[in-house]
């Protein structure tokens, strides 16, 4: 019985909108986590869908926020489909990823699934966080595009799955609509494209949700020999998370989001750690160690992948709004989908003083040279962008996350110098969100051009020469807009052990002089030879270990010209290199010339535009 008009009205319209649900509906799932035999799951399916036409039911070849082709029906096998009495239909696999089949009735599916993570019989090991873990009794990554199929052309259809778990078992997930019951949870996605978006993690609970001004955060952690939990990474990613409101205007662009962690106590088999961003979550594949040495790597990586609510997720191109997951055609906007958010994310540290200036620039130097030491640096960057599916330029995609961020960091002094320090990436960003978002997509080709009728005629000319063009980015140009003068090298005065290079003797456990070509004025001064196996250092011995770089630290910390050096090796007496002789060699401290690549000073004669362009920029204020 109704209370009164406005209960009535309510409960009527939730009534209606569950029909609407049901009726639009056309696939629902059942996933048992308590029926797992050799590391494979059952999955169930029921498809109210007649048609007289072929209907295809897909998995995935690639997904969103993955530049390659994992196709993900490599991981499905024993897929049988019957009908209410339990006849089978006959069906036709045209390939991994697609099941074809024709039916006048409402039919059933039950296939096997393998997870990705520990799968070493495929050739192409899937990245874990857009992979599928199932560890039984312990933990359950459900990225669920490695889980779930699709009827290809109604990816817009509403889903519905009952996942039955283990007791005590908790999901941490970015879906908006989900049941949590004691033995089991009901999601509801809107679509399979909200289903491919929302991953979840399933394990006994380490949750902790904070509150950031306007959104709620939802922190899963699973560290299997308990070394992290949520408390720290809560605490850790607590201050990243207000710079970034800061940096996006003093709003953050959602209500709930979710950091899902997955903590490994062995190197992963795809040989790298990292995450993979979604509209509401991020899920993090990253390595069990201590504490102290991931701060500044959470800090990094969920400052990224937060990042990505604003691009690609929210501005894109036409590629990405309407993704295909079988015949999926790429953008060619990689420097913005990828760079912007590794400069942003480093960016954003830097106005908000985590960073300062030294580190901000030490971490942007570093992608310079990786950019030129590993990458075409020759290579159009719309090119590599719209084929990166393609082997030849797959390998090259890695350079979005060096090469990538110097361009934004670049087009963002660029823009600075030309208003004068008014405007920039940030507002750049905001003006295109204003013309496009999460469900307007901007065409791929008319970038550039609104770009710069946004800005100036000169940004035409930057995407067309370094962007589009493979042409070496103008990188002591940029930074002089902010007066800081760029040398690729020079040489500086300064104290060596005596430039030799160095390899590891596992055999020994001590490190050893495998070149002396470029051996300095110290370093013959001391006569050290090759093959020398280093032993101590003023007294200090070495361990091959890190205590090995505080050894260093402090010799060169303390050293002044002309004090006493004392280096202790272990000489080699045969060319076997398996009998030593223990020599101490000695010389008096002297500065040499030292050769150091890119590097950074401050314009002693900064005019005034370029101090309001480096203020903008960097945060640095000028009395």
């Amino acid at each position: 019985m109704c209370l009164n008009k406005f209960f009535c009205i309510s409960i009527w319209v939730l009534i209606s909108l569950h029909a609407k649900w049901i009726k639009s509906q056309i696939i629902s799932y059942t996933l048992n986590l308590k029926e797992i035999n050799d590391d494979r799951l059952t999955v169930r399916a029921k498809i109210n869908l007649i048609s007289s036409d072929s209907i295809w039911f897909c998995f995935p070849a690639v997904v969103p926020g993955t530049y390659d082709k994992y196709d993900f029906g490599k991981y499905i096998s024993n897929l049988i489909i019957t009908d209410e009495q339990k006849s089978n239909i006959p069906y036709r696999r045209y390939n991994e990823n697609i099941y074809a089949f024709k039916t006048n009735v409402p039919v059933y599916i039950t296939y096997f699934v393998d997870d990705t993570w520990d799968n070493k019989e495929k050739k192409k090991q899937v990245f874990e966080p857009a992979g599928t873990n199932f560890e039984k009794d312990k933990n359950f990554v459900l990225n669920h595009h490695g889980v779930f199929g699709y009827i290809y052309k109604h990816e817009d259809k509403p889903i519905k799955i009952t996942v039955y778990k283990p007791e005590g078992f908790y999901p941490i997930t970015g879906l908006q609509r989900i049941s949590v019951n004691r033995f089991s949870d009901t999601l509801y996605p809107s679509s399979y494209h909200e289903l491919v978006d929302s991953p979840t993690m399933y394990c006994l609970p380490d949750t902790l949700k904070i509150k950031v001004d306007n959104m709620d955060v939802w922190i899963g952690c699973y560290s299997p020999n308990k070394k992290i939990n949520s408390k720290f990474i809560a605490r850790t990613i607590s201050e990243i998370l207000y710079a970034q409101r800061d940096y996006l205007g003093g709003k953050l662009p959602v209500d709930k989001y979710a950091f899902i962690f997955y903590f490994h106590d062995k190197p992963p088999l795809s040989g790298s750690t990292g995450a993979l961003e979604h509209n509401n979550s991020s899920m993090y594949s990253l390595l069990e160690s201590d504490t102290s040495y991931l701060v500044q790597t959470l800090r990094d990586v969920c400052a990224h992948e937060f990042f990505h609510v604003v691009t690609p997720l929210t501005l894109h191109s036409e590629e990405i709004g309407n993704f295909d997951y079988l015949f999926p055609k790429m953008s060619k906007h990689l420097w913005l989908y990828e760079g912007l958010t590794e400069y942003s994310s480093h960016h954003s540290q830097l106005l908000a003083g985590i960073i300062d200036i030294d580190e901000f620039l030490s971490v942007m130097i570093e992608k310079l040279e990786n950019s030129r030491n590993h990458f075409n640096d020759k290579l159009s960057f719309t090119e590599m962008s719209k084929n990166v599916l393609l082997p030849e330029m797959n390998k090259e995609y890695t350079n979005v996350y060096e090469k990538g961020a110097l361009i934004n960091m670049c087009l963002d002094l660029l823009l600075l110098h030309l208003s004068d320090g008014k405007y920039d990436m940030r507002k750049l960003v905001s003006d295109l969100g204003k013309r496009y978002g999460k469900n307007k997509s901007f065409k791929d080709d008319m970038l550039f051009d609104e770009i710069t009728q946004l800005t100036y005629p000169e940004v035409r000319g930057f995407f067309r020469k370094y962007v589009e063009n493979g042409n070496p980015l103008p990188f002591a140009e940029c930074l002089k807009y902010a007066g800081i003068i760029y040398q690729d090298s020079t040489y500086i005065k300064g104290f060596t052990l005596g430039s030799f290079d160095m390899e590891y003797n596992p055999m020994t456990n001590r490190f050893f002089v495998s070149d002396i070509t470029r051996l300095d004025a110290f370093g013959k001064a001391l006569g050290i030879r090759q093959y020398d196996e280093l032993y101590a250092l003023n007294g200090s011995y070495f361990s091959a270990s890190t205590m090995d770089v505080e050894i260093i630290q402090n010799f060169y910390k303390n050293l002044k010209e002309g004090d006493l050096v004392t280096l202790e090796v272990m000489r080699p007496k045969n060319s076997k290199r398996n009998k030593f002789k223990h020599v101490k060699l000695k010389a008096k401290a002297m500065k040499v010339d030292i050769l150091k690549r890119n590097v950074l000073r401050l314009d002693e004669n900064i005019n005034d535009r370029q101090k309001r362009v480096l203020e903008k920029w960097s945060g640095i204020t000028f009395r």
